[in-house]
């Protein structure tokens, strides 16, 4: 891209930097030969010229922006392409015209979903079958880390209790048959006796209101650990499975919006809170999952307290029927005993059998006792290692049942999600490629190009975006967040400002011409701008603010010094008229802050010794090498000047008191160019030569290039070829 001249204090910089100069030398080129067309004509000066004040200018302080021209087309931020994950159903709802206006969220077109409903609820009873599988592998396991319950080694210790009362009884037994085989006088008062205790015992045994009250207490307390079944069964059937992991994900994401809605209101934003809609519906998110969530809690917790209640009950049935049995066993052996005391009354000749079976009962009771003594120490002993293990496995396995199901019930809410077209985005239609009662794939080929079903454009004002092609020589000047100036044709007189915000890194070459895309935002708060007009687009590449400045004319170079003509503190002027430069002072920069110096030096061209590259029609003569080559083409574009003058110093007919000052250059604006060393604002230099100066450079370009006419030509790239 070559640089164009722009309105205001700004110019394009162009592909090389001495390229840049050439223009501005050019331009000097323009004043200083036709400046002396005339006075060559009319005179020679043999001795030094007198400065007028027009040739003055006194070095001041300015500001410089430099800038990057391009041309590019406004477009919309951003364009959605909607289709259909699945192009074999019929599409049954569009609601939608090309034109109409979306918001973000909208439903735009649905198509059948039979399929991936079936899909989903199967995939949903496959989580909850998995779940209760779990749920059944960690009981197990629970159960085998714990080793025997509390109601088992409770039934342990009331079987020893049982079997010590029977033991005893036996012993007793014992006792009163040794004691009637040693002394049958007292037969009688043992039968007295016995009677007593049976008649005690039979009392005992004949009152079950404590069992009645367990059972009572048992049953009433199973009807209510029915009744919470049912409702957290009833609970689960409406909620499902409700974590804590989400409801707090759901408080989060909650607090998410809602500060990022506090933060729109607290930034005192016009018009509606964009979090508005989203910050309420997490608000209703959370505050149901953490219902749902406390419901489900509660019934859990209500259905484990009353399994609790129902374990004491059955405990405490347990303990009445274990006493009444006892009272009942001992009816048992009151009646046997008084048996055996009458029979002993009526028969002592029986009392030593009786004696011995006595002893044998003893026996049977403390082998009774022994079992059960082992069953509690082998229910109270921890499990195994290896039954451990299988639990453990078998939960591990029922894990990953509920992963899968769980993968499978995302899978298919992400395929009955994709059953509807939402817009992504505010925007307006701009495709709508189906019809209901066909499949999404009939509507969306055109020839070989595929088409969205619906596409949805960005409206907004501010989301619109200007691409930008630059040249590769220019790229490295152009940075994201630079900012930008542009105008459209169709609306004259309108200048809107933007910035660079991305930068593509890959190139296209085109013609053999190596260009880089850069993407603007535009700032339109009119809304006059239209996607697809083109845009005139000035990039800000540079600024330095009160810095030296000097008339880009004033530019010369002897041999490969760049510099000006300083005019001497004692050096007068003749007349009135000097032109001044900005005030004096220190001065700040912008990005470039006049950093970049200009390198001094001799151009060099294709011209040989005594010529001059280009087209012209007077013969050379010189010691010009190289001297300024021709306008010619470079790349089809128009080409600058590809050398400088280096045939001598043009310090001849010029007064003493004048000298040449080597500068270094930094940015380069409009018509006035920085200067960062070898200048002081409040110093004079030369813009325009004297008459005898310039008579003399007149001369030397008449030799060098075949005459003022030529020369003049060739100097301000009138020829052809390339320099």
């Amino acid at each position: 891209m070559e640089p164009q001249v722009e309105s205001g204090s700004s110019i394009v910089r162009p592909m090389f930097k001495k390229s840049k100069r050439k223009w501005l030398y050019a331009g000097a080129a323009v004043v200083i030969v036709l400046g002396v067309g005339i006075p060559v004509t009319m005179h020679r000066l043999k001795g030094g010229s007198t400065i007028s004040g027009p040739m003055i200018y006194t070095v001041g302080y300015g500001d410089i922006v430099q800038s990057v021209s391009a041309s590019g087309t406004i477009q919309p931020a951003a364009t959605a392409d909607l289709n259909f994950a699945d192009s074999t159903s019929t599409v049954t709802q569009i609601n939608v015209k090309i034109g109409q206006t979306v918001k973000k969220g909208q439903v735009l077109a649905v198509e059948d979903d039979s399929t991936t409903r079936a899909a989903l609820l199967a995939a949903q009873a496959g989580v909850a079958q998995a779940q209760a599988g779990l749920a059944s592998a960690q009981a197990n396991l629970t159960k085998t880390m714990q080793g025997a319950t509390s109601s088992q080694i409770l039934a342990d210790k009331q079987a020893i209790q049982k079997a010590q009362l029977s033991l005893q009884s036996a012993q007793q037994s014992y006792q009163t048959q040794l004691a009637a085989s040693k002394d049958t006088s007292s037969q009688q008062q043992k039968v007295l006796s016995a009677q007593t205790q049976l008649q005690t015992d039979e009392q005992a045994a004949s009152n079950t209101s404590s069992v009645s009250a367990a059972q009572l207490q048992l049953s009433n307390d199973q009807q209510t650990l029915a009744n919470d079944q049912q409702t957290l069964k009833n609970l689960q059937a409406q909620y499902g499975t409700v974590t804590e992991a989400q409801v707090q994900q759901a408080w989060q994401q909650y607090q998410y919006e809602n500060s990022l809605s506090q933060k729109w209101l607290q930034g005192q934003q016009v018009g509606q809170n964009p979090y508005g809609a989203a910050d309420t519906l997490d608000q209703t998110t959370y505050t149901t999952l953490s219902t749902e969530y406390s419901a489900l809690q509660k019934a859990e917790q209500a259905v484990t307290t009353d399994q609790q209640a129902i374990q004491r009950d059955q405990q405490s049935l347990t303990s009445a029927q274990t006493s009444l049995a006892q009272a009942k066993q001992r009816v048992v052996v009151d009646q046997q005993n008084l048996k055996l005391v009458e029979q002993q009354v009526n028969d002592t000749s029986s009392t030593q059998q009786a004696l011995a079976t006595a002893q044998t009962q003893i026996q049977q009771d403390q082998l009774a006792l022994q079992s059960a003594q082992d069953q509690l120490a082998t229910d109270e002993q921890p499990p195994d290692a290896a039954t451990v293990a299988s639990a453990q496995a078998s939960v591990s396995s029922a894990e990953a049942n509920v992963q899968s199901a769980q993968d499978k019930l995302v899978t298919a809410q992400i395929a009955e999600s994709q059953t509807k077209l939402i817009a992504p985005i505010n925007g307006v239609v701009s495709q709508v490629n189906g019809q209901v009662g066909q499949t999404p794939s009939s509507g969306s080929k055109t020839g070989t190009t595929s088409s969205p079903f619906i596409e949805v454009v960005d409206t907004n004002p501010n989301d619109l975006q200007v691409q930008v092609q630059i040249s590769e020589s220019q790229i490295g000047e152009v940075q994201t967040g630079d900012p930008v100036s542009m105008t459209v044709a169709a609306l004259p007189g309108k200048t809107y400002s933007g910035t660079i915000t991305q930068i593509y890194p890959t190139p296209t070459t085109t013609s053999n011409v190596t260009q880089y895309t850069a993407v603007a935002t535009v700032q339109d708060t009119t809304g006059q701008l239209k996607d697809g007009m083109t845009a005139s687009v000035s990039i800000q590449t540079a600024t330095a603010s009160h810095v030296v400045t000097v008339p880009a004319i004033a530019l010369q170079q002897e041999g490969s010094i760049e510099g000006v003509y300083v005019l001497d503190a004692s050096g007068g002027t003749s007349g009135s008229g000097a032109q001044t430069g900005g005030p004096s002072g220190q001065g700040a920069g912008s990005k470039s802050s006049g950093g970049k110096s200009g390198q001094g030096g001799s151009g060099r061209g294709n011209g040989t010794s005594g010529g001059s590259a280009g087209r012209g029609n007077g013969s050379a003569s010189g010691n010009v090498s190289g001297g300024f080559g021709g306008g010619g083409f470079r790349n089809g574009q128009t080409g600058g000047f590809s050398g400088r003058f280096t045939g001598g110093s043009l310090t001849n007919g010029l007064p003493k008191d004048v000298h040449f000052q080597p500068v270094q250059v930094g940015l380069f604006g409009t018509s006035e160019v920085q200067v960062t060393s070898g200048l002081q604002a409040g110093q004079k230099i030369l813009v325009q030569l004297p008459a005898a100066a310039a008579a003399s450079a007149a001369q030397s370009s008449a030799r060098q290039f075949g005459g003022p006419g030529a020369g003049a030509a060739r100097r301000l790239g009138g020829g052809g070829g390339k320099g």
